[in-house]
């Protein structure tokens, strides 16, 4: 039904789409990592020495995480001048939003710990697909790195912070 897109419906349509991908559960981690980050650049560095750019699956939140790691220090319109438009406006966007956190570290962290945890949880399904078809010495090997993956979940789970409290008044 209807005329075929024309070419200046189409960008919005894929402007839409990304946006409903920025809301997933996996990406929201991201998301907030990089506008808690945008906001408390203090906390740049020691970021980026637990997670990586490859850990983000979202290329704009990604680009954006990057280029702050590289110079934590530089100046909103001089780190919106290395981007597309698209990483602009996706910029703009967790500028405008309000931040306050009386507890940036454990937010950052659980933030951090999301990503990481994204990533083991995606091992062990693999390791789930691939178990059927291993050899009993491969099926072994397997359910012990999935036991090691299984502790590291575990371990993502405490707070690092001993002033973790999780109940707000």
């Amino acid at each position: 039904g209807g005329p075929p897109p024309t070419p200046t419906t189409e960008p919005a349509v894929r402007r839409r789409e990304r946006r409903a991908d920025r809301r997933s559960i996996g990406v929201r981690a991201e998301r907030e990592l990089v506008r808690l980050l945008l906001a408390y650049r203090r906390y740049v560095e020691a970021t980026a020495e637990r997670v990586g750019a490859d850990a983000f699956t979202d290329p704009i939140y990604r680009e954006i995480f990057t280029e702050l790691s590289m110079d934590p220090d530089r100046a909103v319109d001089e780190l919106a001048a290395t981007f597309e438009d698209d990483a602009v406006v996706v910029l703009q966007e967790l500028l405008d939003e309000p931040v306050s956190f009386d507890r940036i570290e454990e937010a950052i962290d659980a933030n951090i710990n999301a990503l990481l945890a994204r990533d083991i949880a995606a091992r062990m399904s693999e390791i789930d697909r691939l178990a059927p078809l291993a050899s009993d010495a491969e099926k072994d090997e397997l359910n012990r790195e999935k036991s090691r993956l299984a502790g590291e979940l575990r371990a993502l789970g405490r707070p690092r912070w001993k002033a973790f409290n999780s109940h707000k008044s």
